[in-house]
């Protein structure tokens, strides 16, 4: 069963990616994962404790930081994670290593508060994803809720 569910986060994080990326340069696609992760955070944070959300967020750049050296970049700090040095350094990294690291990142992160949970938050946190969209973070608009 957690293998359909971690495919379940991979293929949502693939389509949600193939609807909003394409075309983004750097600094707008990290822009875009800092909101998708943002919202996906803020959803957890109505459940979770910010103490297990920073041990989960902790966990995944430690287990992907030898592939994604990036991610020594992303501070987690009282208010969440925080993206400002990488949309910062951007331009030293290839955008096609930006969007796999951060796909990993973003799968990692639902696979592991998904286990943590026994699934109870992840379509929640799917629904978060996918309300983030590219033409509300690049025109600098809030997140829309409800229905659409």
């Amino acid at each position: 069963m957690k293998d359909v569910q971690d495919n379940a986060h991979k293929e949502l994080i693939s389509l949600w990616e193939k609807q909003n990326t394409k075309g983004l340069r750097n600094e707008q696609l990290m822009q875009l994962y800092a909101s998708a992760f943002g919202a996906i955070e803020r959803r957890c944070s109505a459940t979770l404790s910010s103490i297990t959300i920073n041990v989960v967020i902790d966990r995944v750049l430690h287990l992907g930081a030898k592939k994604y050296p990036f991610f020594s970049l992303l501070t987690i700090e009282p208010s969440g994670l925080n993206f400002k040095r990488l949309i910062q350094k951007n331009e030293n990294y290839k955008s096609e290593e930006l969007r796999n690291g951060l796909n990993y990142f973003l799968a990692e992160f639902l696979t592991v508060i998904g286990h943590i949970t026994s699934e109870v938050l992840s379509e929640s946190l799917h629904k978060e994803l996918r309300e983030v969209i590219r033409e509300n973070v690049l025109n600098g608009h809030e997140l829309q809720r409800g229905d659409e």
